[in-house]
């Protein structure tokens, strides 16, 4: 990563789980040592697919990332997405050394990652960097909030209600980034819930009449977190 990246992604970079407690200056000398590089994605490009060898663990700088699954029918399911500065995806199977991805991953638009080698955030450069001791005591936590986050969707999944659904995914979307507004659109909220995407906009529309939400375009956000807990 070069210094002229480092000062563009700085932000993104000191909001990422795997670089608490350094500042910018400090993950640049961690990285220093690594062959980490940045790379863009267009709107719609993969980023892998199912069937891939996991090479890297990646860290969204800029842009957003659906990570979802195809069946033979056509059909997709999305697993998770990605949109803030920051957050990482893929390193579950990068250290299950499972031999290739279940999944695939796609770009929403315009997209930077930071690529890093699996090498490099299990095992020690070998120059006595605190900075990258660090990084590796921070990815067992890494890993420990990954278990949390599937036993989160699997409590949204076992809801009874679509209304509950809806309700369970913004609440935990509010947990995980307070004050920001759930940005994922009407489509890929139909695949990560896998219902219908009428029914979802039916059911938005029914919440929004209701006082639950307010929507803009693809913006939602919850005047009152208490009534969306009532209905769980």
């Amino acid at each position: 990563m070069t210094e002229e990246e480092l000062k563009k992604y700085g932000k993104a970079l000191t909001a990422c789980a795997l670089f608490r407690g350094m500042d910018v200056h400090e993950i640049g000398h961690c990285l220093s040592c690594s062959t980490s590089r940045v790379r863009s994605y267009g709107k719609g490009e993969q980023i892998f697919s199912e069937g891939d060898r996991p090479e890297y663990l990646m860290i969204l700088l800029d842009g957003e990332v659906v990570v979802g699954k195809e069946y033979l029918d056509s059909r997709r399911a999305v697993i998770a997405d990605f949109q803030y500065p920051g957050e990482m995806f893929g390193e579950v199977l990068l250290f299950l050394d499972k031999g290739q991805y279940e999944y695939f991953a796609e770009a929403t638009r315009e997209t930077a990652l930071l690529l890093m080698p699996k090498d490099f955030t299990f095992q020690s450069c070998g120059n006595a960097c605190e900075w990258h001791q660090k990084l590796i005591h921070n990815m067992i936590s890494v890993f420990a909030k990954k278990a949390y986050f599937l036993n989160r969707r699997l409590q949204i999944m076992t809801c009874s209600t679509l209304r509950q659904k809806i309700a369970k995914t913004l609440l935990t979307h509010y947990d995980d980034h307070p004050g920001q507004p759930f940005l994922m659109s009407q489509a890929d909220l139909s695949e990560f819930l896998n219902v219908a995407r009428p029914s979802i906009s039916r059911e938005l529309n029914r919440m929004k009449d209701d006082g639950l939400i307010n929507m803009e375009k693809r913006k939602i956000t919850v005047p009152d977190l208490d009534r969306l807990v009532d209905l769980l």
